[in-house]
Order: structure tokens, then sequence, then C-alpha cells
């Protein structure tokens, strides 16, 4: 008959089968062993197929078996290496990552493209998980002027005005560099060549009069 072996491991183990209804019975000839099952881990997202954005959060999830035994794994990224396309180059993303079958996994540019990501047991790779070929896409940074912009925002030399724009995209500059084109001729909003990327500026209006100027 099918038997659900259970988790109590010895290494001294005989089968007896008797005869309810009388004395006829009979045991293995030699012990056998019982092995306790080792852990396991299980990636449960992402499995493969999917697409993540770089510089957000995405999640990472997983499932195991006596956790206790595996309490810490580490989480790879695997882009395929060039010479074979079915081999991985497998990249430290994070170690030590506490069992909490969790993980917010924000993706860098090197990462962009596609690859797999592995867990696994960091003192030995043993027990691991593999996803399936996934995608790693990177959003372009847009910035767009919204004021000055057209002959609605014309300005007078000595009053102060707002430079003002908006940006969108994962991946955001913590400064940006404001040039001013005054009859074809570039020169830099401010003397420190850039500026903390807030969306506005306060900006002096200096130098010459000019009819053909613009803001990037």
């Amino acid at each position: 008959i099918p038997w659900i072996v259970d988790d109590l491991a010895s290494s001294q183990c005989k089968i007896m089968v008797r005869d309810m209804n009388s004395a006829a019975q009979d045991e293995s000839d030699y012990n056998f062993i019982i092995r306790e099952s080792p852990p396991t881990l299980t990636l449960t997202r992402p499995t493969g197929g999917e697409t993540l954005s770089a510089w957000q959060k995405n999640p990472i999830e997983w499932t195991s078996t006596k956790a206790a035994l595996v309490p810490q794994v580490e989480i790879q990224w695997g882009p395929p290496m060039a010479s074979h396309e079915t081999d991985w180059r497998w990249i430290a993303t994070v170690a030590n990552v506490e069992g909490k079958n969790t993980y917010q996994w924000t993706p860098t540019h090197e990462h962009v493209g596609e690859g797999r990501i592995r867990i696994s047991d960091p003192r030995d790779r043993d027990p691991y998980a593999i996803s399936g070929r996934i995608t790693v896409v990177e959003e372009p940074t847009v910035i767009v002027v919204d004021v000055p912009n057209g002959t609605m925002h014309n300005m007078v030399v000595g009053t102060k005005r707002y430079i003002k724009w908006t940006r969108t995209g994962p991946n955001q500059p913590v400064r940006v560099v404001i040039k001013l084109t005054r009859d074809g001729k570039n020169e830099l909003i401010h003397p420190t060549a850039s500026v903390e990327n807030t969306g506005e500026y306060a900006w002096i209006v200096t130098g010459l009069p000019a009819d053909h100027c613009r803001i990037t």
C-alpha cells in the first residue's frame, strides 16, 4: 500500500507486516534509513514573463519549508552570458535577507535587460529557486520647461522671475543645470552651474536685453 513517510529520521528502520487474524508476520531482513526531508524554497514572485521597472520597488516573494533551517536568503540577479544564452551570470543583489518571505527590490542601470532572479541559502546555495526569464526596463527621465514659455512670459532686466519646470520618470536627478540662450549665445543662469531639482528657481533677470531668448 502507498505510505507517506513521516519525518522521524532514523538509521535503523524495519517494516513488519502482520496478519490481524493469525500469528503470521514478517519483517524486513535488513535495516534501512529514513532521512529527514531537506528544506525547500519556492519563488512565487516573479515567476517569469514579468516586466519590472528600474528605479522602482518591485516585490520578490517566496515560500519555504522548514524555515528555521533557512533563516536567511540571498537574492541574485542573473543576466544571460554572452557566450551561451542558457547560462546565467549571477550577480549578488542583496545577501542575508531575514526570512520574512518578501523583499522590495529596486533595480538599477546594471539590471536593465533580460535575466532571472535566484534565491538561495547564502551558506551553500542549497536550497535554491530560480525564476523564469523576466525583463527590467528603464523609463526615461523627461524635464519640461513650463515658465517661461513664449511671449506671455516676457521679462524685464532687474526683476525677479520664477523659472518653473516639471519632471517625469523614476530616476530623478538631485540637481539640474539651467541655461539661457540669449540671441543665440548660451550662458548659465546660476553661477554654481546647478540648482536643486525642486521644479522652481527664483531668478533675478540680468544681462543685456534681447529679443530671442530660451531657457533649457
